[in-house]
């Protein structure tokens, strides 16, 4: 199954569970959008207030400075007193004050007027402002705040134009903005993990309860076949003795291997019924192949060519079922092989699991051979479709596996497991 049908699946599994996970990414979101824009809301105000303090100190030392100079030079105020040293040591005076260390908002350019005419300049390049008019204006350029606004005294109303460097409320906008959004993709990743984890849970329940009805279902149909078929294989048997008694000769009659056949059938059907019990023990892997070399004798009538390898002496397992396995595979591989073909059969060990091997030269894999092992599954015109069904059980019974293993010029089936034998 591809990744989108995986996850198609899940969706679909609980679509309420899903719901409730992208209303969840939709609120984090969200709020991820508030939060940035309440600290972008905050972070504004807090640099309005520096705006803000910074003109009021303006004001007072502008104040308090023309009140000196007018008593001290008994003159009204006029903007070339600028050009004092009195008024030179102010502007540094102003300068230093504005950019402490301490101070989050650095002054980059500094102007005073007084009816369009300079009185304090600092690095002014401002030419976008209309000193004489002195509207409250403010132009932002970047990480640069440029603010013009009256600076009233006790008798005059000047004009300051000031020029702030904001980088660092930029800076720590930027940076909760990334840290915000960091929080809020590790939620997502949560949810997302989350989700995707109860929806397997769901998946894996709503599989386990199918499985687990397909369990009982097949269970029921085993006792009904069970029951059919043992008392049809009475009736056969019984009329096989009754054809053997009338003289009729058993090796050339098709009656009679039809109904060989059927009680192959039915034996099939019994055997699928039946719960293994492995009884392990150990045995001759020489006479276990040699069981194995008189059944095919019986069963090969396409002249195929048949050879048997053990590279063990002994055998550990239940003599019985591995037998039948045996049998099956064997079968299988005669019904899949031409006239001539060849079939192989291979014992041995890996470790600790011993391995057996039936390879034949016939037809290559079906598409659909992932179902191979499914009970009542079935390529062929014949047959129930249990005979790999019960090789998968007998090697599942053991505690091994069995597999397909694609090959040049055939196939093959292997049977592997591990073995104690009973004491």
């Amino acid at each position: 199954m591809g990744r989108k049908e995986r996850v198609k699946e899940l969706i679909q599994a609980n679509p309420n569970l899903s719901f409730l996970a992208t209303l969840f990414i939709l609120i984090i979101f969200v709020s991820l959008f508030l939060q940035v824009a309440y600290f972008n809301h905050f972070i504004h105000q807090r640099l309005e207030e520096s705006v803000e303090n910074t003109f009021k100190v303006f004001q007072g030392k502008i104040s308090d400075y023309i009140d000196l100079l007018e008593t001290i030079y008994q003159i009204e105020f006029i903007p070339e007193f600028g050009e004092l040293a009195e008024s030179k040591g102010l502007l540094a005076e102003l300068v230093d004050l504005l950019n402490e260390p301490v101070k989050k908002v650095k002054v980059t350019e500094l102007g005073i007027f007084y009816k369009g005419k300079p009185f304090l300049v600092w690095h002014y390049t401002q030419t976008n402002f209309d000193v004489k008019a002195c509207q409250p204006t403010r132009i932002k350029n970047g990480v640069h705040l440029t603010v013009m606004r009256p600076i009233k005294t006790n008798k005059y109303t000047l004009c300051g134009v000031l020029s702030f460097d904001i980088s660092y409320h930029h800076k720590v906008i930027l940076t909760h903005a990334m840290f915000a959004g960091v929080i809020a993709f590790l939620n997502l990743f949560v949810v997302i993990y989350l989700t995707i984890r109860a929806l397997k849970s769901e998946v894996s329940r709503i599989n386990a309860q199918k499985k687990l009805q397909a369990e009982r279902d097949l269970a029921l149909l085993g006792k009904m076949a069970s029951s059919f078929a043992h008392e049809l294989r009475n009736s056969l048997n019984r009329i096989f003795l009754e054809l053997q008694g009338l003289g009729v000769p058993t090796t050339s009659t098709f009656l009679f291997e039809e109904i060989k056949k059927m009680l192959q059938w039915l034996e099939d059907i019994l055997l699928f019924q039946k719960k293994i019990k492995i009884k392990a023990d150990v045995f001759k892997a020489e006479d276990f192949l040699l069981e194995a070399q008189l059944f095919f004798a019986g069963l090969n009538k396409k002249g195929i060519n048949f050879y048997v390898e053990s590279k063990v002496e002994e055998v550990c397992g239940d003599r019985f079922w591995l037998k039948k396995t045996l049998e099956n595979l064997l079968k299988n591989a005669y019904e899949a092989v031409e006239e001539g073909g060849t079939i192989r059969v291979s014992l041995y060990k890996e470790g600790e699991n011993f391995v057996l091997e039936v390879f034949d030269d016939g037809e290559p894999l079906p598409s659909s051979s992932d179902k191979l092992f499914e009970p009542f599954f079935t390529t062929k015109r014949e047959g129930f479709g249990l005979g790999l069904y019960l090789v998968k059980k007998v090697a599942e019974a053991h505690g091994g596996v069995v597999k397909i293993i694609p090959q040049e010029g055939g196939k093959t089936f292997q049977l592997s497991w591990s073995c104690k034998p009973m004491v």
